[in-house]
């Protein structure tokens, strides 16, 4: 363990919140939202659910590389340090300062205004307002990470747990409650291709 002394990170997360990191990046809050489009582009239950098997081949090989590139290097910085000692310093470079600048933010600004948007489904809320609340949200989770990795731990795992409660109790309803003569399974499309199938 890297002491504070030394000028180092302290590792302050269990293997319950490190796990609660990777749930909250896998099960993501378009989870709610992504299948009704893939499911209408394919036209298929069967497309909609190979796309999500093969999605789900890749994205645990993409873990599998990534597991192993931490084994072998495990100093801070992830995919920074990565490509710092594959492609040299300059991508590495690029890469940091893209992240910086645009993927992490522009991440963030797509979760914010998809909580947005599902809580306008209860309260009323304008595009302005919805902009308004994920400009509040980001702020917030902002400040309570940089506050302290305890409150920003314990905000992750309250979240994901939030989202696994609900993915399993919507399930369960779905089954217990469904009607199956108007599902999926009802009819099956005549337009499914497989160019729909690569645009879901």
């Amino acid at each position: 363990m890297v002491n504070e002394s030394d000028g180092g990170l302290v590792r302050r997360l269990g293997a319950w919140s490190a796990g609660a990191v990777v749930v909250g990046i896998i099960i993501g809050s378009g989870i709610f939202r992504v299948p009704a489009q893939v499911a209408q582009q394919t036209g298929s239950w069967k497309w909609s659910l190979a796309i999500w098997a093969v999605g789900g081949v890749i994205a645990v090989c993409g873990a599998l590389c990534i597991a192993e590139l931490a084994t072998m290097d495990p100093r801070s910085g992830g995919l920074f340090v990565y490509i710092r000692e594959t492609y040299g310093r300059v991508p590495a470079f690029l890469f940091g300062w893209t992240d910086f600048l645009i993927i992490r933010p522009g991440t963030m600004a797509a979760v914010g205004m998809i909580f947005a948007s599902y809580l306008s489904s209860f309260v009323p809320l304008d595009d302005t307002a919805q902009r308004v609340v994920a400009a509040l949200l980001t702020i917030g989770l902002t400040i309570a990470n940089y506050r302290s990795v305890t409150w920003g731990a314990a905000l992750q795992n309250s979240s994901s747990i939030a989202k696994t409660v609900a993915l399993i109790a919507l399930a369960m309803a779905i089954f217990m409650f469904g009607d199956p003569s108007r599902g999926a399974f009802a009819v099956a499309s005549s337009t499914s291709t497989f160019s729909l199938a690569g645009a879901g």
